[in-house]
């Protein structure tokens, strides 16, 4: 595994590329946080590895990661000392996307400050120079994977599945939006100050009203009670999702989770610990190595060939494998209990 790790002298600030593989093309999200720290992009990078593995095993797991705010003015600064380190990874074999904190003007400051184009390493000069103008976009996708891993828990439809979603951004807000064109009932969502509980028969409009920006309008028509953002755990659901930050469920939220299934569509949303007590539990478990793969299995099909996949057929192939993944997963920890997300990584050979 190749980790560089960048730091300005002056400012003290630090930047990380972390790459599993040593050789071939490989591709991973950018993420700008002042709280992160290169023991956790390296395990993103991994996590990334693994998503890719069962979808695209041609491209590997990368991520970079600036230990900073997008807004801090040491940035520019920071930036350029980066992609000056990381110049011939960047040109040759590493393509590097949107994660927490980025935006397109982010990523193309990063490859301007490199003298860079993104898909440069495609060595594909008539085709896209930006990830963003591959065709097979989605609205909501970050969601997609969610809903297609509960609908394989739940023998294939999600009629009257009652759902309730921890996180009101891209993730959760993608996820609701799934579940709902699926049948499922949305019960409740949370973001980081209240939890709220549903009427029943909520339209998709009136959910995509009830959230702006990440936060829940607790005035909306929609909403039937309020309370703080825990109280979500304890409702007796089908199923729980997971979708807001990194690490945000601990062993004592984990102890009061009531529903019948988790799905972890952030990355790593469960604490080590967190997980450790849904072993014991015996709750199953979708990991965030299936459950949000689906963004990342898109950019790996059009890079594998250079932008040439027709939407409907990469879509296609990454449903199949997401569903795929949950059922032999479900399978093996029916039958030996083994955990899912360990599953991944062994068949990633991590």
């Amino acid at each position: 595994m190749i980790v560089e790790v960048v730091e300005d002298p002056q400012t003290g600030l630090r930047a990380v590329l972390a790459v599993v593989r040593e050789n071939g093309l490989s591709f991973g999200g950018t993420r700008f946080s002042a709280g992160s720290g290169v023991e956790e992009v390296v395990e993103l990078a991994q996590c990334m590895e693994a998503k890719l593995s069962p979808h695209r095993p041609e491209i590997g797991g990368a991520k970079a990661g600036f230990f900073c705010s997008p807004e801090d003015p040491g940035l520019p600064r920071l930036m350029g000392l980066a992609v000056t380190a990381w110049s011939t990874l960047l040109g040759e074999r590493v393509i590097l996307g949107k994660d927490m904190g980025a935006s397109n003007a982010l990523i193309s400051d990063l490859y301007a400050a490199a003298g860079l184009s993104q898909l440069g390493p495609l060595r594909d000069s008539a085709g896209p120079k930006w990830l963003r103008d591959f065709p097979g976009y989605r609205r909501h996708m970050t969601g997609q994977g969610v809903c297609w891993s509960l609908k394989e828990v739940h023998g294939g439809t999600l009629e009257g599945v009652r759902v309730a979603i921890q996180g009101a951004g891209a993730v959760g807000l993608g996820s609701a939006v799934r579940l709902l064109r699926e049948g499922a009932e949305i019960v409740a969502i949370s973001d980081i100050e209240h939890s709220v509980q549903l009427h029943n028969g909520l339209s998709e409009e009136a959910l995509l009203n009830l959230v702006e920006g990440g936060r829940i309008r607790v005035d909306s028509a929609a909403v039937n009670s309020c309370g703080p953002s825990e109280q979500l755990f304890s409702l007796d659901v089908d199923a729980v999702v997971l979708a807001a930050s990194s690490n945000s469920v601990g062993a004592a939220a984990a102890k009061r989770i009531n529903g019948r299934c988790v799905v972890e569509g952030s990355n790593f949303g469960l604490t080590v610990e967190a997980r450790e007590v849904l072993a014991d539990r015996n709750l199953l478990v979708v990991p965030d190595l299936i459950a949000s793969s689906a963004s990342a299995a898109m950019v790996a099909h059009q890079l594998h060939t250079r932008g040439a996949t027709a939407p409907e057929t990469l879509w296609a192939d990454i449903e199949a494998c997401i569903r795929r993944e949950v059922r032999e997963g479900v399978e093996g920890w029916q039958r030996r209990g083994e955990d899912l997300r360990a599953r991944a990584f062994r068949k990633a050979r991590l």
